[in-house]
C-alpha cells in the first residue's frame, strides 16, 4: 500500500445516525414541511435524493426517534435491499430502514460516498435476517478499509467520480423536463383540445369531444402484450442469455436476472419501448435500459394504427392510476386483464392529426433515450473507475510523485 494510505475500521470514520417512524395512527404527523425519507425515495442509479413521497410535521418530528439530517448527508439502507445508497439534496428525515452516514475529519464526505459505494457488496456480506438482510451499527465495525490520509488526494479521486454523476444528473433533469414537456402537450392536445377550440364539439360517453372523434378502446391503439412466465430455475446473475425485466427492475431500469428459456410467448422490450406493472403498483415507464424480455405482471402497451408511444403513454397513465387508487384490501393490490378491458381513449379518427403530434412527440422520446443511453455508457465509465481509484490502484499523477 502507498505511504500515506492508512487501514481503518469504517465506523473509525464515521457517524451513524438511526432513523423512526411517527405514529402511523396519528395522522396529524404527516402530511408537514419536512421531507421524510424511505428507502424506495432512493432506489435506482441517482446519486442524490431531492423528493420523498411522504412529509411529516414539526410535531411528528418531536414525536419519532429519527433525526433531521442536512444537506449532502449520505443515506444508505439498512434492511430488505441492503446498500442501496444516495446523498440528500436537501435536509430530510428518515424512517428505521435507513442509516445517515456523516463523515469524520478523516475523510471527506463526497469520498465516502464512494468508499462506501465499492463496499456494499462486503457490507451486504455482513448482513443478517431469516426474512429481511438486515445491517445495524455494528456491521461497520467488521469493515475494514484504506484511505488517503492526504484529504486533497481524497478529494481529487472524488472529484473525478463526481464529475461523471453530475452529468448523469443533468441528463435525468434534461429527460425530467422533456417528459413535462410531452406531458403538457399531450394535455394540450387531448385533454384540452387546445389546436380544436373553433370546431364543433359532440357529446361522448368521456365528455365533450371534437367532431370527428370518437373514444375508443386501448384495444383499437395498441397491442396489450402480457410477460411471460419464465421458470425461476432458469434465472441467472452471471449475464447468461436474455436480460428479464421484471417490475422491481421497473425504477432502476437495471435487470437483477437473467434467462436462458426460450419462452414461446416471450416479448422482447427495447429502448422506449411503454411497460406497467400490475402488482403493487401500476405507473406505466418508458423502458430506458438495454433490451430484456418482459417477465409475468408485467404489461407492454405496443402503440398501433399510427399511435406514438408517447400518445398510449400518457393514454393509459390516467387509467392506471386510477385503478391504483380504486384498488382496496390489505394485501398487495393487482390489476387485470378485465381492468385494461375497461380502458377508453378519446382519439380523432384523422390519423393526420395524430401525425402532428408524433411529429413532436416522437422527438421528446429521442431525446429521452439518447440521453437514457449516454447515461448506461457513463455508469460503466464511474463503476469501471471506482474500484481503481477507491483502491488505489490508479493514482492520479501529483500524488504519485509526491511519494
Amino acid at each position: 500500500m502507498h505511504n500515506n494510505w492508512k487501514t481503518y475500521k469504517l465506523s473509525e470514520l464515521i457517524k451513524i445516525i438511526g432513523g423512526g417512524t411517527p405514529k402511523t395512527s396519528e395522522q396529524s404527523y404527516w402530511n408537514g414541511r419536512i421531507p421524510w425519507l424511505s428507502v424506495k425515495d432512493f432506489q435506482g442509479e441517482r446519486k442524490y435524493v431531492y423528493e420523498t413521497e411522504k412529509t411529516i410535521t414539526e410535531e411528528g418530528l418531536k414525536k419519532s426517534s429519527t433525526k433531521l439530517l442536512p444537506k449532502e448527508s449520505i443515506i444508505i439502507s439498512a434492511r430488505g435491499t441492503v446498500g442501496e445508497m444516495a446523498v440528500l439534496g436537501k435536509e430530510m428525515t428518515f424512517n428505521q430502514s435507513c442509516y445517515g452516514i456523516l463523515p469524520n475529519e478523516k475523510i471527506n464526505n463526497e469520498y465516502l460516498y464512494y468508499l462506501l459505494k465499492q463496499k456494499v457488496i462486503e457490507l451486504q456480506g455482513l448482513s443478517y435476517g431469516s426474512v429481511f438482510d438486515t445491517i445495524t451499527t455494528k456491521t461497520f465495525d467488521g469493515l475494514d478499509v484504506k484511505i488517503p490520509e492526504n484529504l486533497p488526494e481524497q478529494q481529487s479521486i472524488a472529484s473525478i467520480l463526481s464529475a461523471i454523476d453530475d452529468k448523469i444528473e443533468n441528463n435525468l433533469a434534461i429527460n425530467k423536463t422533456l417528459e413535462e414537456m410531452a406531458m403538457a402537450l399531450y394535455k394540450h392536445w387531448f385533454v384540452d383540445f387546445g389546436p380544436f377550440q373553433n370546431g364543433e364539439f359532440v357529446e361522448s360517453e368521456l365528455g365533450l369531444i371534437p367532431k370527428g372523434w370518437e373514444v375508443k378502446s386501448v384495444y383499437d391503439v395498441s397491442d396489450v402484450i402480457y410477460g411471460a412466465p419464465f421458470k425461476s430455475i432458469s434465472f441467472n446473475e452471471k449475464a447468461i442469455g436474455f436480460p428479464l425485466i421484471r417490475i422491481r427492475d421497473l425504477k432502476t431500469l437495471k435487470p437483477q436476472y437473467y434467462t436462458e428459456e426460450n419462452h414461446p410467448n416471450k416479448t422482447v422490450i427495447k429502448a422506449g419501448d411503454v411497460i406497467a406493472g400490475m402488482d403493487a403498483e401500476f405507473d406505466p415507464f418508458f423502458w430506458l435500459g438495454e433490451d430484456g424480455v418482459l417477465n409475468q405482471r408485467l404489461v407492454n402497451f405496443k402503440p398501433k394504427n399510427g399511435y406514438s408511444k408517447m400518445f398510449i403513454y400518457h393514454s393509459v397513465l390516467p387509467w392506471l392510476k386510477f385503478y391504483a387508487g380504486a384498488k382496496v384490501g390489505t394485501t398487495v393490490i393487482h390489476l387485470g386483464k378485465s381492468d385494461i378491458d375497461y380502458f377508453k381513449i378519446k382519439a380523432p379518427n384523422d390519423l393526420n392529426i395524430v401525425e402532428e403530434f408524433n411529429v413532436q412527440a416522437d422527438n421528446f422520446l429521442e431525446q429521452i433515450v439518447n440521453n437514457s443511453k449516454e447515461n448506461q455508457t457513463l455508469t460503466q465509465l464511474r463503476d469501471t473507475l471506482l474500484p481503481k481509484l477507491i483502491s488505489g490502484e490508479v493514482r492520479l499523477k501529483e500524488f504519485r510523485e509526491s511519494e
